[in-house]
């Protein structure tokens, strides 16, 4: 074991010695006959809390990694037995993860860079939103920027008329699925495609 990996590992264990060994097993089977296990390891095995699985979840779909964020959903939806508490909770982070990927994009199209978010011009930091602001994440500010290049404008557009379009559907509105775990699938599989 590498150490980081060893403390993950215990961390999502929470003190349970048989959730540890079954974390433990999992890791085991996953790493194989690799001599090391490393973190990377760990975190693509390991359960999380539903809080760490629905950031995880929302950056998988940033990054266009469908099959993960597929995952991601499954495992979240495992832990909550109300998909509507899952959808109210997950669509108002991705919301809030649109909003910040139009703010890097809006503010690189100002030639702005990802370093100045701490100093950035009174005439622009009075246009940022004071709630769900880019400098309050500016630890962040690297992926951010890279993502938003990468989805676009259209992209990061036509993600919040989805985002839009599931809440709707799954509140008996619009075209889409009376079952909100379908909605949500579909709603993931089309942002990653953004």
């Amino acid at each position: 074991f590498i150490e980081d990996a060893a403390i993950r590992l215990v961390r999502a264990a929470q003190g349970n010695r048989i959730a540890l060994e079954n974390e433990l097993d999992k890791v085991i089977c996953y790493a194989g006959e690799k001599k090391k296990i490393t973190l990377n390891m760990v975190e693509e095995t390991v359960s999380f809390d539903p809080e760490d699985v629905i950031f995880k979840l929302v950056d998988s779909i940033s990054r266009q990694e469908p099959d993960r964020a597929l995952n991601y959903l499954r495992e979240l939806l495992l832990r909550e037995n109300k998909p509507q508490a899952v959808a109210g909770k997950l669509l108002s982070i991705l919301l809030r993860q649109y909003k910040l990927l139009l703010q890097a994009f809006e503010l690189s199209e100002l030639k702005i860079h990802m370093s100045q978010l701490k100093s950035l011009p009174e005439e622009v930091s009075q246009k940022l939103p004071a709630e769900a602001s880019i400098v309050s994440m500016a630890w962040k500010s690297k992926e951010l920027f890279s993502t938003a290049r990468k989805i676009g404008k259209q992209g990061l557009v036509r993600a919040f008329d989805l985002i839009i379009e599931c809440d709707l559907a799954n509140k008996g509105g619009e075209e889409g699925s009376e079952d909100t775990v379908t909605n949500l699938q579909l709603l993931v599989l089309k942002l990653c495609k953004t």
